[in-house]
C-alpha cells in the first residue's frame, strides 16, 4: 500500500529542545513518559515483562496508580459540551494561521447545563443517555474520558498513541488498556488536524482487521466521524470554519476532492478508500450504513470513485450501496467519475447500472439508463448540467483531454435518437453558405479596378468609394454578385443573432456562456456577427472620415479569420483536409500546455535581491560580449 499509516507521528509537533537534544520538560506532555512517540516508555517496558512472564500484576498496578489520574472520574469519563471542544479546535487552528486568515467560531454555545451537575454521582449513566445518540451531528454533548489538559501534542490519549506506533507490543498494550477502561474505545483525538480520529479509524489505517474486530466487540462506534484538517480535501482546508452550535466543520462546497488523505470521515469510508475488504465486511456486519454522507455529501461509492478502488465499488454495490445518491455538488458516482476523468471507473459503474437484454455466446445486448448520462433531464425536459456528457464536454482541462475523449466515445456508443444528428448537418450547411457569401462580399483591392483602365491623361481618376465600389461600372457582374452577397451576409448575421438571443433566453445567460466558452472557435464565430453589424454604420460614415475605409477593411479581415476558424471544425470530417486540421489542433494544444505548466511553476527568483543579482550578472555578460565584438 502507498499509504503511510504512521504519518501522524511528527506532524504538527513543535517543541523547544535543550542542550542534550531532548525536548524541554515544560513542552513534553506527561503521558509521553509512559508511551513516547519513539517506541519507548515505562508502560512498554512493563508490557514486555508481563508478556514474557505472563504476570500482568505489575503493569496493572502501574496503570491503576498512575494512568487512572489522567482520566475523568477514574476512567468512567464525563460529558463535555461540544461548544467547549469546538473552541479548543478553533483556537488551535487560529494559532497556525496568520492574523488575516483567522476565523472566529460562529453561533452561540448557550448555557452549559453540566456546570452545576455532579457527574460523579450515581445518575451519571442517565446523563449519558441524554447526551444524544452516537453519530448524530446535532448532539450538544460528547463523552470524554481522557482529560483535555493531559493529552498529547495531537490531542491523543494513551490508546491513540499506542495505535500510532502500530507495533505488536503497542497493540497489545492498547487492548489491555481498553479491557481495563472500556470507555477508552470511543475516546477521540481533540485537535484541529485530527479531530474525531478514533481507535477504530486508526486500526483501519493500520490495515489490522484483527484489531478492528476487537474494537467492534468492545463497543466501538461505527458512526464516529473524523473532521480533522489532515483528512480534508486540500482545496477546502482554507475554508474550514466552526460553529458553536454543532460539532462538524463547515466547508466550502467548491472542491475537486484532491488530497490523498481525504477518506470521508466514517470508518466504513476509510476502509473503502484504502481497499481494506476484511475491515469493510466487519463494519457492514455490524450494520454500518453504506449510504451515509460526509460533510461533502459523499457516500462510500463516491469515495471509492475518488480513490479509484474498483473492487470496493463492486463490493459496496453488491452489499446494498446506491448509485443514485447525489453529493452536495449534485454528482452521482457515475457523474463524479466523468467529472474527474476516471475512464475505467466510469465504465465499471456504467456496467453496474446496465440491464442485460440478451446474451448469446460472445454477443450481448445491454440497456443503459440515460437519466444521468443524457444532457436532457427526464423529469423536466431541460438541460441537465450535471449529466455525464455535460461534465465530460464542458469540464475539459488539458490534463483530461485524452481521458475525456475516451469517455465521450463510450457515451456516444450508447444508442440515442437519430434526430440528434440533424442539427450538426444544418449548422454545417449554414456555415458553408455563410462563408461562401462572406468570401464573395469581401472588398477587393483598389488596383483591381484601376490597373486595366486606360485614359488619355496621365492621372487615372479613382472613383472608388467606401467598400471599393466603382461608381461608373454599375453593369459589372462581379459588382452585382458582391452587392447580393453583402445583403445575404447581413441578413444571415442578423438571423443568427436573433436565434442566439432566443437560445440565450431559453437556456439562461450563464448556461449559454458556459457552453460557448467551452468552444473558442464557435465563440469566435459568434463575435464575427457583431463585427458584420458594425460594418453597416462604418460604411455609412465613410463620407465623414477617410479613416472609416481602413476600419472597414480591418473588420472585414477579422470577420474572415474568425469565420474560418469555425469553418475548420466541419472540415475535420473530410478525408484529405481532416488530418491537417487535427494536426493544427494538436500543435496548438501542445504549445499551450507547456505555457500553462510554466505559469504554475515557481519562479527561480526567491527574492528581489536574487533577481537584481541575476540582472547584474546578465549585464556584465552583455558588456563582455560587446567588448569582444569590438
Amino acid at each position: 500500500m502507498d499509504y503511510e499509516v504512521r504519518y501522524i507521528k511528527d506532524v504538527g509537533i513543535k517543541k523547544e529542545y535543550g542542550d542534550d537534544g531532548k525536548p524541554k520538560e515544560k513542552d513534553r506532555p506527561r503521558l509521553y513518559q509512559y508511551v513516547d512517540i519513539h517506541g519507548g516508555g515505562d508502560l512498554i517496558s512493563f508490557m514486555w515483562q508481563a508478556k514474557s512472564s505472563g504476570d500482568f500484576s505489575q503493569i496493572n498496578e502501574l496503570i491503576n496508580s498512575k494512568i487512572k489520574n489522567f482520566m475523568y472520574n477514574s476512567g468512567k469519563g464525563k460529558m463535555v459540551a461540544v461548544s467547549e471542544l469546538v473552541k479548543i479546535r478553533n483556537k488551535e487552528r487560529n494559532a497556525m494561521l496568520s492574523a488575516l486568515k483567522r476565523k472566529k467560531g460562529k453561533g452561540k454555545s448557550g448555557p452549559n447545563i453540566l456546570d452545576d451537575f455532579d457527574q460523579e454521582g450515581e445518575n451519571q449513566g442517565d446523563l449519558k443517555k441524554g447526551g444524544g445518540r452516537r453519530g448524530e451531528m446535532d448532539s450538544k454533548y460528547r463523552e470524554v474520558v481522557w482529560k483535555l489538559d493531559e493529552r498529547g501534542n495531537m490531542g491523543e490519549n494513551l490508546v491513540g498513541l499506542c495505535l500510532l506506533q502500530g507495533t505488536a507490543i503497542h497493540n497489545h498494550l492498547a487492548r489491555h488498556l481498553i479491557k481495563m477502561y472500556p470507555e477508552l474505545v470511543n475516546d477521540i483525538f481533540i485537535s484541529e488536524n485530527y479531530y474525531g480520529l478514533s481507535p477504530l479509524h486508526q486500526a483501519i489505517m493500520n490495515e489490522d482487521p484483527e484489531m478492528v474486530s476487537f474494537l467492534l466487540r468492545e463497543g466501538a462506534n461505527i458512526n464516529q466521524r473524523c473532521y480533522g484538517a489532515s483528512f480534508c480535501p486540500d482545496d477546502q482546508k482554507s475554508s474550514r470554519t466552526d460553529s458553536l452550535e454543532h460539532e462538524y466543520v463547515e466547508l466550502s462546497l467548491k472542491t475537486s476532492y484532491s488530497g490523498r488523505m481525504y477518506f470521508g470521515e466514517y470508518p466504513l469510508s476509510y476502509a473503502a478508500c484504502i481497499n481494506q475488504t476484511d475491515c469493510f465486511r466487519l463494519l457492514v456486519a455490524k450494520k454500518a450504513d453504506l449510504n451515509q454522507k460526509d460533510t461533502n455529501g459523499n457516500t462510500v461509492l463516491h469515495l471509492a470513485v475518488i480513490h479509484e478502488q474498483p473492487e470496493m465499488i463492486k463490493l459496496s454495490y453488491n452489499m446494498g450501496a446506491k448509485l443514485q445518491i447525489v453529493n452536495k455538488q449534485n454528482l452521482t458516482p457515475l457523474t463524479l467519475a466523468a467529472h474527474l476523468g476516471k475512464k475505467e471507473i466510469f465504465e465499471q459503474i456504467l456496467k453496474l447500472e446496465a440491464d442485460v437484454v440478451w446474451i448469446y455466446g460472445n454477443a450481448s445486448s445491454y440497456a443503459y439508463p440515460l437519466a444521468r448520462i443524457d444532457t436532457i433531464s427526464q423529469e423536466t425536459g431541460e438541460m441537465n448540467e450535471d449529466s455525464a456528457l455535460s461534465l465530460t464536454v464542458y469540464g475539459l482541462t488539458l490534463k483530461k483531454v485524452i481521458t475525456h475523449e475516451q469517455i465521450i466515445r463510450r457515451n456516444n456508443s450508447i444508442p440515442c435518437n437519430n434526430s440528434s444528428y440533424d442539427n450538426p448537418c444544418i449548422n454545417a450547411t449554414y456555415t458553408m453558405f455563410d462563408y461562401m457569401f462572406l468570401k464573395a462580399s469581401t472588398p477587393q483591392s483598389f488596383s483591381s479596378y484601376t490597373a486595366n483602365e486606360q485614359r488619355m491623361f496621365g492621372i487615372i481618376p479613382n472613383f472608388a468609394i467606401c467598400g471599393n465600389i466603382p461608381v461608373q461600372d454599375g453593369s459589372n457582374i462581379e459588382l452585382l454578385v458582391r452587392l447580393v452577397a453583402e445583403q445575404m451576409v447581413l441578413l444571415m448575421a442578423l438571423l443568427q443573432i436573433v436565434c442566439d438571443a432566443i437560445d440565450m433566453k431559453n437556456v439562461g445567460r450563464k448556461r449559454w456562456w458556459r457552453v460557448m466558452k467551452s468552444f473558442p472557435a464557435k465563440l469566435a464565430y459568434k463575435i464575427s456577427f457583431i463585427f458584420i453589424m458594425l460594418i453597416v454604420p462604418i460604411r455609412l460614415g465613410c463620407a465623414l472620415c477617410p479613416t472609416m475605409l481602413l476600419l472597414e477593411n480591418i473588420l472585414s479581415l477579422m470577420i474572415v479569420l474568425l469565420t474560418g476558424a469555425h469553418f475548420l471544425f466541419y472540415t475535420r470530417a473530410l478525408k484529405f483536409i481532416g488530418p491537417f486540421v487535427l494536426m493544427i489542433y494538436t500543435i496548438l494544444s501542445r504549445d499551450i500546455s507547456p505555457c500553462e505548466r510554466a505559469s504554475k511553476e515557481k519562479h527561480e527568483y526567491t527574492s528581489g535581491l536574487t533577481k537584481i543579482w541575476a540582472l547584474h550578472e546578465f549585464s556584465n555578460i552583455s558588456q563582455q560580449r560587446d567588448s569582444m565584438n569590438k
